[in-house]
């Protein structure tokens, strides 16, 4: 896993080598174990090249990069794993020579011998750059579900990219100017929704696209979707009973496992004692027989541990089992390096922050997670609601509106009420349902809080994720899942909070083969007797035990609830009270984030924490980073 960043542009009157070694230097936690940098010239063009390492896969330098073929002199620079490497290497064994034993060789080779048509044949995370020699081109390309980042900036014959946005802001190069469709999706869902960014003219490479930016008199750049198109290995599957659709499941799952165990750094396992952590070890027992190294966060509040769950899986399998007791000190003195480890504000992470911390200072430098499995399989309660849609269907329009508004002012102290009387005030669909489940402010909360501002429909994005009318509607919540609170929050939060302790965490269940079979089962199956990721659970058989498949779903969280109105309230207190010029630098309204904040304070819902909490981030980060409003 590492880090990159790369610039073009005519040559000017800055140095481009200072600025490509000021954007890798602080992606240093992404790669600590070796960087370079490398500037190739064309007519009037530099092209700078840059990179940083966290060594996984052959730790020689022979695997250092930016890393350049004789032959062709192609050149990549390249960010995380390919997991069907050696079967690709096979492929050309006998027309290549090689320097390494790295799959970023293959990649580099791969491209040599197909092009970009090398994309659809990989199977892993990745975000890379490639320098293409004799056309005079740089292919930008981002895995298909977006689980590594690369983000670009493109102004007037200058192009410059990176995995982090600071990295970007180092350079000194771009203006550092809030982001208004940003800001507004960030206060609808506690994240920003791609391809925007916080920062207004940084943009995300979709997952599943590429970018190729030619070079002549002017740059030439041309953006292509790889995402969906079907290699021979994914065609349709042939889908029979229940019962032996769950038994191809699990053999593709136990691939997928097995693939991702490919290391040689150690290597362990998030185990929270939930189902999806308990499959991915399962799994692994059943492909591996090396002991396997499990991992559990263990809290003083018995409120938030689930570590009798995790020591069950652990003694089954005979683990080198680790539980991490951390006490609330440790946590809240964690907190501060975890906001400053966020490469864009976001109101979730900070656990995921703890955890790798903890794994890494255990000497694990790659982790699996059983991330992406709730919505692959079904596992939010927003799936069980989907039923539900039907019937509101059948109450007429103006009473349905009355009634919404009127229940919305009755309950402002319970969020799943208000948010189910919004959906019944709204267009009952699955967009709807949603967006909704996934709403931090609601419409009127964000035109408060931006007096100053046209509103834009934010979260008119998510229209685009998927089709109502190509999927039963249970599989099209899962797409909506999968591209929006997935990637834009999940994946994005567990790579900087992860690589912030440097350390690789591993999705298997968000892989291309696990994905194309689960999106073809009825969605019906995964929700099977009103029973969450049905279809996962029986898969397994008897691997895992029925207390862990019958138990409630948890989640891993930490008591911000608590802390806000205790050990917190103070360092909130002087950003939401406090920080009233910085709050107008950014167009916010004071008056309305201390009305947030008091509301919040005098209010017993546990719910309600990440409203104050989302905009105390949100002001912090570009405080630190000096971002400011400027329309």
């Amino acid at each position: 896993m590492c880090g990159i960043a790369g610039i073009i542009s005519k040559k000017s009157s800055y140095n481009t080598t200072d600025i490509l070694e000021k954007m890798i230097s602080i992606q240093k936690h992404r790669g600590p174990d070796s960087n370079g940098k490398k500037i190739l010239l064309h007519n009037n063009w530099e092209i700078g090249l840059g990179h940083t390492r966290l060594s996984i896969i052959d730790l020689s330098h022979n695997a250092n990069q930016p890393m350049t073929d004789t032959r062709t002199l192609n050149t990549i620079c390249y960010n995380g794993e390919v997991y069907n490497y050696s079967r690709l290497r096979n492929e050309m064994q006998e027309k290549s020579e090689w320097k390494s034993t790295s799959d970023t060789e293959v990649i580099l080779k791969c491209f040599n011998q197909w092009g970009i048509e090398c994309l659809e044949k990989i199977r892993g995370m990745f975000a890379f750059s490639i320098w293409d020699h004799q056309r005079k081109t740089l292919i930008l390309a981002r895995d298909q579900f977006g689980i590594k980042p690369l983000y670009f900036y493109y102004k007037e014959n200058q192009f410059i990219y990176s995995s982090e946005i600071r990295s970007l802001l180092a350079s000194e190069l771009i203006p550092r100017k809030l982001s208004q469709q940003g800001l507004e999706s960030y206060l609808e869902f506690g994240s920003v929704i791609s391809p925007n960014t916080i920062i207004e003219d940084i943009y995300s490479l979709m997952p599943g696209e590429y970018l190729e930016i030619k070079l002549g008199d002017s740059l030439s750049i041309r953006k292509e979707s790889f995402r969906g198109k079907k290699t021979s290995k994914e065609k349709e599957i042939s889908l029979k009973t229940y019962s032996e659709t769950s038994k191809d499941l699990y053999n593709i799952l136990r691939d997928s496992v097995s693939s991702h165990l490919m290391s040689d750094v150690p290597l362990g396992v998030f185990l929270s004692g939930g189902i999806d952590s308990s499959t991915i070890v399962a799994l692994m027992h059943e492909t591996n027989k090396k002991p396997i190294n499990t991992f559990s966060v263990v809290f003083e509040q018995k409120k938030y541990t689930e570590n009798i769950f995790a020591k069950q899986i652990a003694r089954k399998y005979k683990t080198n089992h680790s539980e991490i007791l951390l006490s609330e000190s440790e946590i809240l003195n964690m907190t501060p390096e975890a906001l400053d480890c966020m490469d864009q504000p976001t109101m979730d992470g900070v656990n995921t922050y703890v955890i790798s911390k903890a794994v890494k200072k255990a000497g694990i430098t790659v982790a699996l997670s059983g991330l992406g499995a709730d919505e692959l399989f079904a596992g939010y309660s927003s799936f069980s609601r989907i039923s539900k849609l039907n019937y509101l269907k059948y109450i007429p329009n103006i009473p349905k509106r009355l009634l919404a508004k009127s229940a919305q002012l009755l309950f402002r102290n319970s969020t799943n009420k208000m948010k189910a009387f919004e959906l019944l005030g709204s267009d009952p669909n699955i967009h709807s349902l949603y967006k909704i489940s996934r709403q931090l402010l609601n419409q009127n909360d964000r035109q408060a809080l931006l007096p100053n501002i046209k509103h834009a429909a934010t979260s008119s994005a998510i229209e685009g994720y998927a089709n109502e009318n190509d999927l039963d509607p249970v599989n099209l919540m899962s797409e909506l899942e999968m591209q929006g609170y997935m990637t834009n929050t999940l994946l994005r939060d567990t790579d900087f909070m992860s690589m912030g302790n440097s350390l690789e965490v591993r999705v298997p269940f968000i892989d291309k083969e696990v994905y194309n079979f689960a999106s073809q089962i009825p969605g019906k199956w995964k929700i099977k007797d009103r029973r969450l990721k049905s279809i996962l659970i029986d898969s397994m058989g008897n691997l895992i035990p029925e207390e862990i498949k019958n138990r409630k779903k948890m989640g891993f969280t930490l008591p911000f609830d608590q802390w806000l109105r205790t050990s917190l309230k103070q360092n909130v207190d002087e950003v939401l009270i406090g920080g009233i010029e910085i709050q107008e630098k950014l167009g916010l309204s004071p008056e309305k984030i201390s009305e947030i904040w008091s509301s919040y304070l005098s209010s017993s819902n546990d719910s309600f924490w990440s409203r104050p909490w989302a905009l105390f981030v949100l002001i912090r980060w570009c405080d630190k980073n000096r971002v400011e409003y400027n329309y």
